[in-house]
């Protein structure tokens, strides 16, 4: 506030005699080389200012751009395009564009413009396109999420996909990190067509990595077609890292909002997911299992009631399907009705056994010096009560993982115990102090 009415100061002293002495000023400080962005919203609000009160004199400025940074010219061509001088500068700017000049700069001058000349950003969108200039397209497509109300036609089928189209020429995704957070941007993907949705996701296809901008775009188009949402992920699939030549990534890491918009539709993710491990079984089996558990995190209903009916089909790729899909889920309690049915199932094999065997070891994060150990003990509990069952490879199955289990937890007990005499010998505590740790994770044989 301050800073404002200092600001307004000083530019209520600027005068046609000592206009020179301010425009070099502003040069000036528009010149300094900095990273500190703190710097450039003050400096851009004064020459707003200026702009705003003597706009004849930035009009003249802009006349001779080439004592400008590039950088001003959108702010003070912005302030002008919204004022008395609006026509001449329309001209001035509809001359550069004629000249493939600041092509850029001019697009983003449509950003911040809710009345826009649309003979200018006809010109420039055209210029755009014929010059392949990946940033003036980049800025024409933010400019069109934030004004698709205003002319839907033009902004979706004149300004979007002609730039969309040139920017996946070039393999160019930073339109993403601009359109993404458009607060209209769900209201436009609305009013896309099949075809258009397929367009948007042919030109993200290839992304190194699907970051939370990205995300935000597939939840706009997943609202409507989930099933070609997942189809997309499919496709990413398919790319191996020497095809992309990067760094790439079929599936993210976590999600933010996806799993919330997908999870309602088990049977469209279920078959989706089949159709992935049927294709990529033996190349992207941690990637099919992995976004399972992105998708549904808990195993529990109705995720779960889908899977025990696709295990009692009794068919032994339909297992080899589940096991797989199951290793995502950290070895879960709620895991264990399934394993029980895949190892009854007269279709088991040995191997399907064994990846059964592995699913229930895993864990997920263990804390505290005995959690390994308490750990493993919990699931050879849980086990117990399958050494009376009507299958004798269900008991010895059974009989095999408590005593592998028992024989590992009383291993981390161990080493635990160790540890901390350890520690206590290294800072000079007695090993039978009071609270020397006889815990042995109720592990039996410790």
């Amino acid at each position: 506030e301050v800073r404002g009415e200092l600001q307004a100061a000083l530019v209520s002293d600027v005068t046609a005699a000592n206009w020179p002495i301010w425009k070099q000023r502003i040069i000036d400080a528009a010149n300094i080389d900095s990273n500190d962005l703190a710097t450039f919203p003050p400096l851009i609000r004064f020459v707003e200012l200026v702009a705003e009160q003597h706009p004849g004199f930035v009009l003249s400025m802009l006349q001779r751009k080439n004592d400008v940074p590039n950088w001003l010219i959108g702010p003070l061509a912005n302030v002008l395009l919204c004022g008395p001088l609006v026509l001449p500068t329309s001209g001035l700017l509809s001359a550069w564009v004629q000249a493939g000049e600041n092509v850029a700069e001019i697009a983003g001058t449509f950003v911040f413009n809710p009345s826009p000349n649309l003979h200018l950003l006809r010109k420039t969108t055209e210029r755009a396109l014929n010059d392949k200039d990946a940033h003036a397209c980049i800025l024409l497509m933010d400019a069109a999420a934030l004004l698709f109300e205003s002319d839907e036609k033009l902004w979706r089928d004149e300004v979007f996909f002609p730039c969309l189209s040139i920017l996946m020429e070039l393999k160019n995704y930073h339109w993403i990190d601009r359109v993404w957070y458009s607060v209209r941007l769900k209201k436009m993907f609305a009013s896309f067509d099949q075809s258009q949705r397929n367009l948007i996701l042919d030109a993200m296809v290839e992304i190194p990595t699907i970051d939370y901008h990205a995300e935000q775009i597939l939840c706009s188009i997943a609202i409507d077609d989930p099933e070609l949402v997942l189809e997309w992920f499919g496709r990413r699939l398919d790319f191996s890292p020497d095809q992309t030549g990067f760094d790439f990534s079929a599936m993210p890491f976590s999600f933010y909002d996806l799993d919330k918009i997908l999870s309602p539709h088990v049977e469209i993710v279920l078959g989706a997911v089949r159709r992935w491990f049927d294709k990529h079984a033996n190349d992207q089996r941690w990637s099919v299992s992995h976004f399972l558990s992105l998708i549904y995190p808990e195993f529990s209903e109705p995720l779960s009631e889908r899977v025990a009916e696709i295990v009692s089909s009794d068919d032994n790729d339909s297992l080899r399907f589940v096991v797989s899909v199951l290793e995502g889920f950290e070895g879960q309690q709620s895991l264990l009705p399934v394993l029980h049915a895949i190892l009854a199932s007269e279709s088991v094999t040995d191997e399907l056994e064994q990846s059964v065997s592995h699913i229930l070891n895993e864990t997920g994060v263990m804390s505290g010096e005995f959690g390994p150990a308490e750990t493993y003990q919990a699931k050879a509990d849980l086990l117990r009560p399958w050494l009376k069952d009507s299958s004798s490879r269900v008991v010895e199955f059974a009989t095999k993982e408590i005593r592998a289990l028992e024989r590992q937890a009383a291993s981390e007990t161990r080493r635990a115990q160790e540890e901390i005499a350890m520690r206590k010998l290294e800072y000079g505590e007695s090993l039978e102090s009071e609270d020397d740790s006889s815990n042995t994770g109720g592990v039996p044989g410790t």
